[in-house]
């Protein structure tokens, strides 16, 4: 099936870490946020979010002072486990949709973990890496990070930095821009 053109994912992930790198586990995704942008009118249809439980690694203090994201919001009722979470996420239509992130750890982090957990990866083929994209359309000689991003843009930063939905929705927002701005006359 071909991917679906009219709409894309904009999805940011969070994982464990720790300071210093490399922390002494393995990360784990433990929040998955999703922007759906409509194409054509150039507007985000919707957003969402969900915790993810985390099974061989877990959440520092380095970790919950750099997201917000607490033990305790992943062993409550709105956390998921990995394979929930995919679950989750395809009723957004992964299959059929092309998905974005700012670069490839959002990808490389879906494919090692659903290795890991023995999930079928929810993706169809096709993955737009934003980050690489606006160095491309703006003439950088190096990819950035989404806050200077959105900063390139003047745009105001919206929610809280190394949160999934929130960076999800900024780097939506850059996408867009970047879109109108480089728009054929």
């Amino acid at each position: 099936m071909a991917a679906s053109l009219d709409k894309i994912l904009v999805i940011d992930l969070e994982g464990t870490c720790d300071e210093p790198k490399p922390p002494p586990f393995d990360p784990e995704i433990i929040e998955i946020g999703v922007v759906i942008v409509d194409l054509r009118s150039r507007k985000i249809l919707d957003k969402a979010q969900t915790f993810v439980r985390p099974t061989k690694s877990w959440v520092t203090p380095f970790c919950t002072q750099l997201t917000g994201i607490t033990k305790e919001d992943l062993t409550g009722a709105n956390a998921r486990s990995f394979p929930e979470a995919i679950n989750w996420l395809k009723k957004f239509g992964t299959k059929n949709k092309v998905w974005a992130s700012w670069g490839d750890y959002d990808r490389t982090m879906f494919e090692r973990q659903c290795v890991w957990e023995g999930v079928q990866y929810p993706f169809g083929p096709g993955h737009v890496n934003i980050k690489t994209l606006f160095g491309l359309f703006e003439g950088l000689n190096r990819g950035i990070g989404t806050k200077e991003a959105v900063e390139y843009y003047n745009l105001e930063w919206q929610g809280q930095h190394h949160r999934g939905m929130d960076d999800a929705w900024n780097i939506a927002n850059v996408f867009l821009e970047m879109l109108s701005r480089h728009d054929k006359p």
